[in-house]
């Protein structure tokens, strides 16, 4: 077991115990005289045990995802709109590559790497929500 606890970017303790059983019951009683020991080390540890209970029962809360789910659709039309633009743009320029070589059996398979990729867009979103349903 290793005890390390960090306040303002310094190492207030840094302590190893090595052999840590239920028959030893010293080393939680070394912890804790480690502790009360260094009163730093104590207002850390008594900030962190309320933090962990106060944390607890906020998250526990139901909370209204509403407007992250809305930020968050806006974003993926965003991106989904680019992303369509990008595509379009991208082939183009890429047939006319291998068009101005002479390669035009290139062409669909250049149109078919494009649509699965703006395609992708799609179903990541589809994905996620099948997920969510199945487990809903």
């Amino acid at each position: 077991m290793e005890v390390l606890v960090i306040n303002n970017y310094k190492t207030i303790i840094d302590w190893k115990y090595n052999k840590f059983n239920r028959k030893d019951k010293r080393g939680l009683e070394q912890v804790a005289k480690k502790i009360n020991k260094n009163i730093n080390l104590r207002k850390s540890f008594i900030f962190l045990v309320g933090s962990l209970l106060y944390c607890e029962t906020v998250l526990a809360k139901n909370v209204d995802l509403s407007k992250v789910d809305k930020g968050g659709y806006m974003v993926l039309g965003l991106i989904q709109g680019l992303g369509f633009w990008v595509a379009i743009i991208m082939a183009g320029t890429e047939i006319i590559k291998n068009l101005m070589q002479g390669d035009t059996k290139d062409t669909f398979k250049i149109m078919f790497k494009y649509w699965v990729g703006y395609a992708s867009l799609y179903l990541i979103l589809w994905g996620c929500e099948l997920i969510k349903s199945m487990f809903a």
